[in-house]
């Protein structure tokens, strides 16, 4: 799904235009290579979780209760700006 995240499609136009050392397709290729080497090893440790967080939600109860509490979450970032 992420050929379809905005979020991706800004990061990898600004790395394209801004970070590719020469014009062109190798420039492109260049960025884009970099940008792998640097997203695989930290993306990979990410994908024994969520494996197991796939089987803990399998149930429909546990979907729920999952939902609720990252919902719950969400907005637990926006805290410290609204305290301060």
């Amino acid at each position: 799904m992420q050929e379809v995240n905005p979020k991706a499609w800004a990061v990898a136009l600004t790395a394209a235009t801004a970070c590719a050392p020469i014009p062109g397709l190798p420039g492109v290729v260049r960025v884009a290579v970099t940008v792998g080497m640097v997203n695989l090893p930290s993306a990979g440790p990410l994908q024994a979780p969520g494996r197991q967080l796939g089987h803990l939600v399998s149930n429909p109860a546990r979907l729920r209760a999952v939902n609720v509490a990252l919902a719950m979450l969400l907005p637990a970032p926006i805290a410290p700006v609204l305290v301060a």
